[in-house]
């Protein structure tokens, strides 16, 4: 993992962020604080695997990566069937992210 990487990740979730306050706020799915949250460890968790040395640490917070940025793309597809709002810019981030994880680590890929 790279400091690009968790650069682009804290963009990302600044993104997100502003995005959801967009979004409605009731509703039976609440949709905009479970968007809103969904990044918010992924920054942390690349740091984490930026400092260790154990292969297996770094894995780990990728898994970890990997399932919040999925996550977080499921919920962008809820909000297009919806109709809340269109989304496909910021899918595009969320797999431009877990592409340019992916290509530092050869054990795990991201793919959509």
């Amino acid at each position: 993992m790279n400091y690009q990487a968790l650069q682009k990740s804290e963009e990302l979730v600044l993104t997100l962020k502003n995005f959801s306050d967009n979004l409605p706020d009731a509703g039976i799915y609440n949709i905009r604080s479970k968007l809103s949250d969904c990044l918010n460890d992924v920054p942390d968790k690349i740091k984490n695997g930026l400092s260790q040395t154990k292969k297996t640490e770094k894995i780990r917070n990728l898994v970890g990566v990997f399932s919040a940025l999925s996550e977080c793309r499921d919920y962008l597809e809820l909000i297009d069937s919806l109709r809340y709002a269109n989304t496909e810019s910021l899918k595009k981030e969320v797999d431009a992210l877990g592409r340019l994880l992916s290509n530092e680590s050869h054990p795990l890929r991201y793919e959509y």
